[in-house]
């Protein structure tokens, strides 16, 4: 009898933990897939020659949420969520743990990493290495491009676009 007691009073401790913690409940993950183009057409990098970036196997571009909050900020207490751009123009945001990014609205910005990929430290290439393309017009302060996610959705970011538009919108799957 003790050891069917000792049993149960450590099922109702681990089940008072769950609720605690939020065990099973937590917040809703999306993924998040994209491709980013110029014009319509996959982009072309003219300062980095193509045996370099093959070798890389990917673009020097990472794709960043940065997470915004009710007044339309930059919500400074989470993280921003970034993806590596495949050579096919193609990324995939998916978080840490591969599960999904929490829903929510989002500004996307572009890091060109070019110098960084050349080998060159990241004070260095934002000095010296190559510039973006598109200039500071899609970084986290002056991007226009803004979605609210609430399902896994695919999105179409246009570099062409002036302003920094040019975001679309494809349906999601929820």
């Amino acid at each position: 009898m003790k050891e069917i007691l000792r049993r149960l009073s450590g099922i109702v401790c681990a089940a008072a933990i769950c609720a605690l913690v939020g065990c099973g409940g937590g917040e809703k993950l999306v993924t998040i897939t994209g491709k980013l183009v110029d014009g319509g057409n996959p982009i072309k990098l003219e300062d980095i020659d193509q045996e370099t970036i093959e070798e890389m196997g990917m673009l020097p571009i990472e794709v960043e949420l940065w997470p915004v909050d009710a007044s339309g900020n930059i919500d400074k207490n989470r993280k921003p969520e970034g993806a590596s751009v495949e050579l096919d123009g193609s990324f995939t945001l998916s978080g840490p743990e591969g599960d999904g990014i929490p829903a929510g609205r989002y500004r996307v910005a572009l890091r060109y990493t070019a110098g960084e990929d050349l080998g060159m430290d990241e004070a260095e290439a934002e000095g010296e290495g190559p510039a973006a393309p598109w200039g500071d017009k899609f970084t986290r302060d002056n991007s226009t491009w803004e979605f609210d996610f609430q399902s896994d959705q695919e999105i179409v970011l246009d570099i062409s676009a002036a302003g920094g538009g040019g975001g679309e919108e494809s349906s999601g799957d929820g």
